[in-house]
């Protein structure tokens, strides 16, 4: 079973999206404090990897604690709705099939409660 990430042409494509889903992320006036005076670039990085194991169907496994990562951010779950909605207006300007948009968006709405205080 194809995942995902080889659907829609692999780490070139997913480079892209993500490149584009963190330019939103970090003009955006709700959620831009979260990643000033932050690495983004390793930020990209870690979530490259994480959807390249996700959309995959994969076996591998994320090395890094989703929930110790984001500990004292002080994210919110509105912070995350914007988050998750940004995602999705990225995917749909990317042409991602409405089901594979649902699937990623659960696939990231699994690690709310690692995320959200």
């Amino acid at each position: 079973m194809e995942g995902v990430y080889d659907k829609y042409g692999g780490e070139s494509f997913w480079d892209m999206i993500i490149n584009q889903f963190y330019d939103r992320n970090i003009n955006d006036n709700e959620l831009k404090g979260f990643f000033e005076g932050k690495n983004v670039d390793k930020i990209k990085a870690m979530n490259r990897h994480l959807l390249s194991v996700a959309l995959r169907c994969s076996n591998d496994h994320f090395p890094v604690s989703v929930k110790r990562v984001h500990r004292g951010f002080g994210i919110a779950a509105g912070n995350f709705d914007r988050f998750v909605s940004n995602l999705q207006t990225v995917l749909n300007a990317n042409k991602i099939s409405e089901e594979d948009c649902e699937y990623i968006v659960l696939v990231v709405e699994s690690f709310r409660e690692d995320v959200v205080v």
